[in-house]
């Protein structure tokens, strides 16, 4: 009997190989690939150039591991000026109270609340698509 040309098992063969060949590549790539999580931190701007944050222990630790933050989708250094302590305990947490220096945009003004975006912790892509799934909020 005469095999059609979309009958020839050679083609569905090569097929086969190469999407297992892609799978495997994109598996790799999830495994070695990491990406930082962030904390989402409110701030109040002081006067020109300082800011007033109040943080939780973890968040504290955050500021002086880090050397960077984003804000307003820009990545600005900082400089901690002042760590004031403890100045309050909440439901058995303490939160201290820091004062950052960084270069904030003319267009901000004194008393004005800003978000910072902070570096929390590197996870790597399988760990972050698990995340997504599931509908965990990066905690």
């Amino acid at each position: 009997m005469k095999q059609k040309k979309y009958e020839k098992k050679s083609l569905i063969t090569i097929i086969f190989i190469i999407v297992i060949i892609i799978e495997i590549t994109s598996l790799l790539f999830c495994i070695n690939k990491y990406q930082f999580t962030y904390s989402k931190i409110s701030g109040i701007i002081i006067k020109n150039n300082l800011l007033f944050v109040i943080v939780d222990k973890k968040e504290r630790k955050l500021f002086y591991d880090n050397k960077r933050f984003y804000i307003d989708d820009k990545y600005l250094s900082y400089r901690i000026e002042e760590d004031r302590g403890k100045i309050l305990k909440k439901n058995n947490k303490n939160y201290y109270e820091l004062i950052i220096s960084t270069k904030i945009s003319k267009s901000l003004k004194a008393n004005d609340t800003i978000i910072i975006s902070i570096e929390d912790k590197k996870i790597n892509m399988i760990r972050l698509l698990e995340r997504l799934k599931v509908g965990d909020k990066y905690s």
